[in-house]
């Protein structure tokens, strides 16, 4: 009788344990729910030299759930600096911290960037991050988002103009700190006058001609104008060339006047 109260006190106890464990893990398996934040910045095309990005990337998450409290997330929005060449890489990680059990849709965004380096431009904007069934659970692995960012070489237009009378040309767009090459051509019954540039280099009278190191959009125009031809000189007579002239016509009228008499 006694051993078999020990045997069922033993029971009791390994029971109370599992119902224990079981209870343990059933709270922790609701604890939480955590979104890891992935970051990349490239460069493309790949450069010589590679830019370095300096400043903060932040993100935030918006979700909703069908009942009960929404989703609260720790920290609020998520801040990852960089520093460095690229192509650089950074990991955060966003977590929970309710009690809600109902699983959500949550809209990861990116919110804020860096400016560029110098020369240099973002190429469009990471999208949104739709994760559609998330749950608060530690059994679950971290829910994972991407975000690339991409940075590409700024470019800048020059615009060519002419006045009437010929045209002109000028390589565009440009790379940062690269030149541009303009050429003008007169039309005919034209001559070229000389460029005036705003932003790209000093006048100049020479056809072409390369800009200064191109920063920003700037304008070339041609000017010509029309060619006059020279006065041409009518020769007259002078004084003593118009007597003679009377005279020789004098003489010439008396001569055919004795012809006729005779």
């Amino acid at each position: 009788m006694n051993r078999f109260l020990r045997l069922l006190a033993g029971a009791t106890g390994l029971v109370v344990l599992m119902l224990t464990q079981l209870g343990s893990t059933a709270h922790a398996g609701i604890s939480s729910a955590v979104i890891r934040i992935n970051l990349s910045v490239v460069t493309t095309p790949a450069p010589t030299v590679a830019p370095t990005v300096t400043g903060n990337f932040t993100y935030g998450v918006n979700c909703t759930v069908a009942s009960g409290p929404a989703f609260i997330w720790s920290p609020a929005s998520l801040t990852l600096p960089v520093n460095g060449a690229t192509s650089l890489t950074a990991v955060g990680t966003m977590t929970s911290g309710n009690s809600t059990t109902s699983p959500g849709v949550c809209t990861v965004s990116q919110l804020t960037r860096p400016s560029p380096p110098l020369g240099y431009v973002w190429n469009g904007t990471p999208p949104d991050v739709v994760l559609p069934n998330v749950f608060r659970s530690d059994v679950l692995p971290p829910y994972e988002t991407q975000f690339n960012n991409v940075l590409s070489p700024a470019t800048f237009t020059v615009t060519a103009e002419a006045n009437t009378g010929g045209t002109v040309n000028c390589t565009s767009p440009v790379t940062y700190g690269n030149t541009s090459t303009c050429t003008a051509i007169a039309s005919p019954g034209y001559t070229f006058v000389g460029f005036t540039t705003s932003g790209c280099a000093a006048p100049t009278s020479n056809a072409s001609f390369t800009t200064i190191a191109i920063t920003s959009n700037c304008n070339v125009t041609a000017r010509f104008a029309a060619i006059v031809p020279p006065a041409q000189n009518i020769p007259t007579l002078g004084g003593w060339s118009l007597f003679l002239l009377g005279v020789l016509t004098i003489a010439a009228g008396l001569v055919a006047r004795s012809r006729r008499k005779i």
